[in-house]
């Protein structure tokens, strides 16, 4: 495997390309990850040169224009989407709202539809609220007792009345990747008339950017905040969604060229043109890392996101090996394997507060919390869900130096014996 290039990656962030004198090592990045200079740069020039309404008679006007297209180009390029498969919204939660709105004539009285108690809950309210609205039944699926999916649970939900199934890629809490192919063949072994399939991505891209093309999926949400872009949500919508959706959209832009129909309106016009920076990055990462400059955006997905994500799995190797010694609590697997570097823990004895406080106290970034996964962290039987749990989210810019600042803190202050509750 290609070994990162820690110097390099470090100077495409302009939070880290300076020496770290202060110590400063960041660990929240599940909450949003620091942006690419490249996505940066053309944010800057947008904002100071081109801020104006784009696609007017006048040279700015036409490169403002311009480099939005360029923008939404290159990101569906990255993905290997066609320009019409995405929409651009201020937010996954707001992507996830006008998705649920568009799909109201879609659901009749009595139909059900099932999200899991492992979503955050973007991927569960818009479609509670639907249900609502329609009289219909919202089915959520259960989870085990370390936060997995229950998918015994899940096939037995399965029916004739399912009209939608959303469900996360990886949990924000547990960090399991779950098997988005194999759900979506037993939804379909259980249900004949194939209801739409919905993936949030939201904790998952940050670590493996997706292949959308290879999962049999009808919608497809991330955020770019959180893969070293702007704050935004895209979402991929099949044309089996989008026939039976009701536009968003202004109606004289339905079956505009290169334009979705939930676009209700896009949001900033800058941080569209500034969506070409996080494929640049990609793609310089790529060719910087030993691929062939004759690959396509596509291809330094790939190609990066493989480097990025083994780096990320040797530091939570180390972390997971001192957590098994200590006396918490890990939601999801002990290991690497099947999961994204992402982990949250309770601490026995201690508040998940004094935690991040204490790594605070030694200018380590992380969080506690709930993180919008309220159902989930009631389901894991945590009492008090404003403390939650302790996160700790890695991005592939962090180095062993930052690892080893956090491990050190951590092996300090967490009590070593473990619980009898754990035996």
């Amino acid at each position: 495997m290609v070994r990162i290039d820690y110097k390099w990656v470090r100077a495409q962030f302009p939070t880290l390309e300076e020496p770290n004198e202060n110590g400063f090592s960041f660990f929240d990045n599940a909450g949003g990850t620091f942006p690419c200079r490249q996505s940066n740069y053309i944010l800057f020039k947008f904002y100071n040169d081109y801020k104006m309404q784009p696609y007017g008679a006048t040279k700015n006007q036409a490169e403002a224009g311009r480099l939005m297209d360029e923008g939404r180009r290159k990101i569906a390029e990255l993905l290997g989407l066609k320009i019409s498969d995405l929409t651009y919204g201020a937010s996954t939660t707001q992507n996830f709202n006008t998705l649920a709105i568009s799909l109201l004539g879609h659901i009749e009285q009595d139909d059900e539809i099932i999200v899991t108690m492992q979503d955050h809950e973007a991927n569960i309210g818009a479609w509670e609220r639907l249900a609502k609205q329609k009289d219909a039944k919202l089915i959520l699926i259960e989870v085990e007792l370390d936060g997995e999916l229950d998918l015994s649970h899940f096939k037995s939900c399965l029916s004739h009345k399912t009209k939608i199934v959303s469900f996360t890629h990886s949990s924000n809490i547990i960090g399991t990747v779950n098997d988005v192919n194999k759900i979506g063949k037993m939804i379909k072994e259980q249900c004949p008339h194939e209801p739409l399939v919905i993936v949030d991505g939201v904790s998952y891209a940050p670590h493996m950017l997706p292949d959308i093309t290879a999962l049999d999926v009808d919608a497809y949400c991330f955020s770019t905040y959180k893969t070293f872009g702007v704050h935004m949500g895209l979402m991929f919508t099949s044309e089996k969604i989008n026939r039976l959706a009701t536009p968003q959209c202004h109606f004289f832009n339905i079956d505009k060229p290169n334009y979705s129909i939930f676009d209700a309106a896009g949001p900033d016009h800058a941080s569209i043109a500034s969506l070409a920076g996080i494929a640049d990055y990609y793609q310089e990462f790529a060719i910087h890392h030993g691929m062939n400059d004759n690959g396509d955006l596509n291809d330094a997905r790939k190609y990066a996101s493989e480097i990025m994500h083994e780096a990320e799995t040797e530091l939570l190797k180390d972390l997971l090996a001192l957590i098994r010694r200590k006396n918490v609590r890990v939601y999801g697997k002990e290991r690497v394997e099947g999961r994204e570097a992402n982990i949250s823990f309770t601490v026995y004895g201690m508040d998940s507060k004094d935690v991040i406080e204490a790594l605070a106290q030694k200018n380590i970034g992380a969080k506690y919390g709930h993180f919008y996964a309220y159902r989930l962290l009631e389901a894991l039987g945590i009492k008090d869900l404003e403390d939650g749990v302790v996160r700790i989210s890695y991005a592939h810019y962090l180095n062993k130096a930052d690892n080893e600042r956090l491990l050190g803190v951590l092996s300090d202050i967490l009590p070593n014996t473990k619980s009898l509750a754990l035996v």
